[in-house]
C-alpha cells in the first residue's frame, strides 16, 4: 500500500478536488486531494461514493468540520488527512477500510469517540495523538500492534480494549493519558516500548500479558497512582527506569533485580571495551565471574 500513498504527491491542477492514481499492477485508484485549501467553512461533508483513497492532508486544518461521513468504497485514509481538524466530533468509518497512514487524526480536539472496522490491518504512529476529547476506543480484533504515539496527550481517555492478538505497545503508545485509570492487557503482548506510559498520573491498575518479555525505558514514567504489578515469569528485560517516580520505585524485588540485572549488563560491557588494551584487564576479564550481583 505505501506506494499507493507516495503515488498520491502527484502533481495536480491546483482546482482539483480528484485525482487518479495507479498502483504497480496498472490497478487504478481515485484519491481525494486539496479540499481542504478551498473549503475552510465548510461543517458538515459526505464523501462521493466510489473514491477508494483519501489522500494526505487532504481535510487538514479545517477548523468548522464537524462531521464527516467516508462511504464503503475507501480502502486507504492517508497521512494527516484530518489533522488538526479541532471540531471534528463525528467521524463514520466504512468496513472497507483496511489502512489508516500516520497522524491521520491528530489534533482533532473534539473528538470523543471513534468505531473502527474490524478488518482494518493497519493503524499508524500517532493516528490519534493529541485527541484531547476522545474517551474510548476499542481496537480492531486482528490487530497485532499499537503504533507508537497512537494515543499520545489523549488527556481524557479513560477505556482501551485492546484485541487478543495484541503483539506490542510501541513508544510513548498512551503518553500522557492522564485520566486512564487501568488496563487489562491481552497475555499475547510481549513488548512494552520506551514511554509507552509515561505520564499516566491517575493509572492505578493494570493487568500485565502472562507472555510479556521486555517493558522499555521509562514505560510508565510518573505513573504516579499506579499499584505494583504482578511480574509475569517469562519477562527477561526490565529497564533500571521503567517505573521511575511509581511509589514503588527500588522498593519491589521485580525492580531490584531489574537494577542488578542492569548493572551486571553494563559491567560486563566496560570490561570487555577495556580488554586487550590492558594485560591486567584481560586476566580479570577472563577470572572474573560475571553473573555475580553487585
Amino acid at each position: 500500500m505505501g506506494s499507493l500513498i507516495f503515488n498520491l504527491t502527484t502533481r495536480v491542477p491546483e482546482d482539483a478536488d480528484f485525482i487518479e492514481c495507479k498502483d504497480k499492477k496498472g490497478g487504478k485508484y481515485f484519491g481525494i486531494r486539496f479540499f481542504s485549501l478551498r473549503n475552510k467553512k465548510i461543517i458538515k461533508y459526505t464523501i462521493e461514493k466510489g473514491l477508494e483513497i483519501i489522500c494526505d492532508n487532504a481535510f487538514c486544518n479545517l477548523p468548522n468540520l464537524a462531521e464527516v461521513t467516508i462511504p464503503d468504497t475507501v480502502k486507504v485514509i492517508g497521512i494527516g488527512a484530518f489533522l488538526n481538524c479541532v471540531n471534528l466530533k463525528k467521524v463514520t468509518l466504512p468496513d472497507s477500510l483496511v489502512v489508516m497512514m500516520d497522524g491521520a487524526f491528530s489534533g482533532c480536539l473534539s473528538l470523543q469517540s471513534i468505531s473502527l472496522p474490524e478488518h482494518i490491518k493497519r493503524l499508524g504512529a500517532g493516528i490519534f495523538s493529541g485527541c484531547k476529547s476522545l474517551k474510548s476506543v476499542q481496537l480492531p480484533p486482528k490487530m497485532d500492534m499499537i503504533t507508537e504515539e497512537m494515543f499520545a496527550e489523549c488527556s481524557k481517555l479513560t477505556d482501551v480494549i485492546m484485541p487478543k492478538e495484541l503483539n506490542m505497545i510501541g513508544d510513548s503508545a498512551f503518553r500522557g493519558c492522564g485520566s486512564l485509570k487501568q488496563l487489562d492487557m491481552p497475555d499475547s503482548v510481549v513488548s512494552i516500548g520506551d514511554y509507552a506510559f509515561t505520564d499516566c498520573f491517575d493509572l492505578k491498575k493494570i493487568r500485565l500479558s502472562k507472555e510479556l518479555r521486555r517493558i522499555g525505558n521509562s514505560a510508565f514514567l510518573n505513573c504516579l497512582s499506579l499499584k505494583e504489578p504482578d511480574l509475569p515469569q517469562g519477562v527477561n528485560f526490565i529497564d533500571m527506569d521503567a517505573f521511575v517516580s511509581t511509589h514503588f520505585y527500588r522498593h519491589s524485588p521485580f525492580m531490584e533485580s531489574a537494577i542488578k540485572k542492569e548493572n551486571r549488563l553494563l559491567k560486563t560491557e566496560v570490561l570487555k571495551t577495556m580488554q586487550g588494551k590492558n594485560s591486567a584487564v584481560s586476566t580479570l576479564c577472563d577470572n572474573l565471574d560475571l553473573t555475580e550481583e553487585i
